[in-house]
């Protein structure tokens, strides 16, 4: 995307006041100041979309002003029922397959062989444990190489195995995936995991380059409908990263611009 700074954005992210969700969910509380730039209507003509950890299905669109502050050309968005709000999830499970010398962080078992082979250390079900801080890469993943000296090019492909140790799921034709940025998001063949008894849970081999991965594992209901909550949990604390974008159609347009972006994280350590 590529965007001109006519608007800035000021925002603060916090646990959700509505005490049924503050355990679990996160609010996005922010201002817009247009200051020279021409609107007609402020409340009507701008876009609001906020995105959560650069996912395009984690989206809040549409958001219309709480109030407008014509002398001071500012838009308050501050909401009292839940249309800013984020379930806040969980920080991302990850491993480390930068070596197939010596076994990385969370990397169980590693076999050479004309195409190298890795076991990521099998997993529980997190949602009833208590939360753990912890740095991630907001489910994105590094390309990255220990024994070589360009890792764009030194990188080599391995065969990741992911192990879930959980009951079968009970509901005919629920799906379970391992998921990240690594696959778009995207739920489909190359992530699903199937049930393994020999294993006593659910396990998907991918085929993904080495590097440093977070990734999480998602439910799908036969209507389609995804659940991360059911492995991870969901903790208002977790650290996550916002974006707004602010998007204008002028009236002589063809189409919108974005004339607008700010970034927030929420409880981020440097």
């Amino acid at each position: 995307m590529v965007y001109e700074p006519q608007v800035g954005a000021l925002g603060t992210i916090r646990q959700a006041q509505a005490p049924s969700k503050y355990k679990t969910h996160q609010q996005v509380d922010f201002e817009v100041n247009y200051g020279g730039y021409r609107l007609m209507s402020p409340r009507d003509e701008l876009k609001i979309i906020i995105r959560q950890n650069f996912r395009w299905d984690k989206t809040v669109r549409n958001l219309k002003a709480f109030s407008v502050n014509e002398s001071m050309s500012k838009l308050e968005y501050r909401f009292f029922d839940d249309e800013n709000v984020f379930p806040a999830g969980n920080e991302f499970r990850f491993f480390d397959s930068r070596s197939t010398n010596y076994k990385g962080q969370y990397i169980a078992q590693i076999k050479r062989g004309k195409e190298d082979e890795m076991w990521v250390s099998p997993q529980n079900n997190r949602s009833e444990t208590a939360y753990i801080e912890s740095n991630d890469f907001d489910g994105n993943y590094v390309i990255d190489n220990r024994e070589g000296t360009d890792s764009s090019v030194d990188s080599d492909y391995i065969y990741m195995t992911f192990g879930l140790k959980t009951h079968e799921l009970e509901v005919t034709d629920e799906k379970v995936y391992v998921n990240g940025s690594f696959n778009d998001w995207r739920l489909d063949k190359t992530n699903e995991m199937v049930y393994d008894n020999n294993f006593g849970g659910y396990t998907a081999t991918i085929r993904l380059k080495q590097g440093v991965y977070n990734y999480d594992f998602v439910t799908q209901k036969p209507n389609k409908t995804t659940d991360e909550v059911y492995f991870e949990g969901n903790f208002g604390e977790t650290q996550n990263t916002y974006e707004i974008f602010i998007y204008h159609r002028p009236v002589t347009a063809r189409a919108e611009k974005l004339v607008g972006y700010h970034i927030i994280d929420f409880n981020k350590r440097r």
